[in-house]
Parts: structure tokens; C-alpha cells; sequence
């Protein structure tokens, strides 16, 4: 904290490499039958990318999330930073997802 007569500055904790990676990690969410998830999932590890992925088809879960977040779009793969969807399909191409019975 540095402190000035009229004004105290409040400086955030020195972020390390490790939290920041957490911070800047990726959901995707996909099927494992769909193409697109797949080049998308390749892509992302081609880059180094840190992300988290969950499986629609058999995650009634991570359904239920990513429809929130798509606002009921069942097209797949979607990318999720921050809670906010960047990307929905995969260079133009997408697959539907449900649940599997």
C-alpha cells in the first residue's frame, strides 16, 4: 500500500504465473462425435491454450451451461472465456448436441 498525505493507493497482489494461467483458462464445450470439436480441441492445444472440456452429449450439466450461455443454441463446439462466449462452431461449421438417451 503507498500512502500519500491525501490519498492511500491500494495495490493488487503480484499475480504469478500459475494464477494467471488459471485466470486465463478456456471452456470449451463439445461432443466427442463431432469433427469440429475435435479440430477446435487441436487448435487449442497446437496454440498451448489452457482450457477445460466438457462433453454435452453425456454431461446433462455441461448441457444445461452452455445452453444458458448460447441462449438455448445446441450447436457445438463452443469456446468460453470469463463466462463469455467467443466462438460458437468451428471455422463456420458446427453440430448439433443433445443429451445421448
Amino acid at each position: 500500500m503507498l500512502r500519500h498525505p491525501d490519498v492511500i493507493l491500494s495495490l493488487p497482489p503480484r499475480i504469478t504465473r500459475l494464477e494467471r494461467r488459471i485466470m486465463n483458462t478456456l471452456e470449451l464445450y463439445g461432443t466427442a462425435s463431432c469433427p469440429y470439436t475435435a479440430q477446435l480441441r487441436e487448435d487449442l492445444e497446437f496454440r498451448h491454450e489452457n482450457f477445460i472440456e466438457y462433453d454435452v452429449e453425456n454431461d446433462p450439466d455441461a448441457l444445461v451451461r452452455m445452453l444458458e450461455l448460447c441462449e438455448g443454441n445446441h450447436t457445438v463446439p463452443v469456446l468460453v472465456s470469463n463466462g463469455t462466449v467467443v466462438q460458437v462452431g468451428y471455422e463456420g461449421r458446427g453440430c448439433f448436441a443433445g443429451l445421448r438417451a
